[in-house]
C-alpha cells in the first residue's frame, strides 16, 4: 500500500505525539532580583565613571594644571615660548581625552545596559570584560591619586575606590547562576 504526500503532510497526532509547534514552546522565566540589581549597578558604575572623568577635567579647566606644567617645563630649561605652547597642548590634549572618554564610555555603558534590558547574554559578557578592566583602572587611579594628596586627588581616590567596589559587585552579580541562566535562556524574538 502506497501513501500519498497528502497523508504525510497532514497536521495532527502521529505516532502518539502532537505536531511540533514552535509558538507553543515556553522558555520564559521570571527575572531574578539579582538581574534587576545588575542593571542598577550598571547605572551606578556609569555615574561613577562620568564623575571620575569630570574630576580629571577640573584641573585642566581651572588652570592649575597649566600652572603646574609651566613650572615643570621651566625647571627643564625650556624657552618661554616652548613652555606656553607645550603646556597649552597638554591641557588641550587632556580635555580632548576626557571628551573622547565620556563619549566612548557612554556608548559602552548604554550598549551594555540596553543589551541587559533585552536580556542578551553578550551584554553580560561585554559588561564583565569592562567591569574587570574598569575595576583595575580605578584601583590604579586611586593608588596614583593617594600618592599626591591634593583635595581633588583625595576625592578622586574615594570615587575610584567606590568604583572598584561597584565593579566587584557587578562582577559577582553577573556571574551568579540565576543571572547567567536568565540571559542564556533568552528568547530571540
Amino acid at each position: 500500500m502506497t501513501r500519498s504526500f497528502k497523508e504525510f503532510s497532514q497536521t495532527g497526532t502521529r505516532f502518539g505525539t502532537a505536531a511540533y509547534d514552535p509558538s507553543s514552546v515556553e522558555t520564559s522565566i521570571e527575572e531574578p532580583p539579582k538581574y534587576s540589581r545588575l542593571k542598577v549597578l550598571t547605572w551606578i558604575s556609569f555615574a561613577l565613571y562620568a564623575l571620575s572623568l569630570s574630576l580629571t577635567a577640573i584641573p585642566a579647566l581651572s588652570g592649575s594644571m597649566h600652572e603646574q606644567l609651566v613650572q615643570q617645563y621651566a625647571l627643564m630649561g625650556m624657552s618661554e615660548q616652548q613652555i606656553q605652547a607645550t603646556a597649552d597642548g597638554a591641557v588641550d590634549g587632556a580635555l580632548f581625552g576626557v571628551g573622547i572618554g565620556l563619549i566612548a564610555g557612554s556608548g559602552i555603558y548604554l550598549l551594555v545596559y540596553f543589551g541587559l534590558v533585552k536580556r542578551r547574554n553578550w551584554a553580560r559578557t561585554v559588561g564583565l570584560i569592562f567591569a574587570i578592566l574598569g575595576g583595575i583602572g580605578s584601583l590604579v587611579s586611586a593608588g596614583a591619586g593617594a600618592l599626591n594628596p591634593t583635595p581633588i586627588n583625595i576625592v578622586g581616590t574615594l570615587v575610584g575606590l567606590t568604583n572598584v567596589a561597584v565593579a566587584v559587585a557587578w562582577i559577582r552579580t553577573a556571574v551568579n547562576a540565576q543571572v547567567r541562566e536568565y540571559t542564556t535562556q533568552a528568547t530571540w524574538s
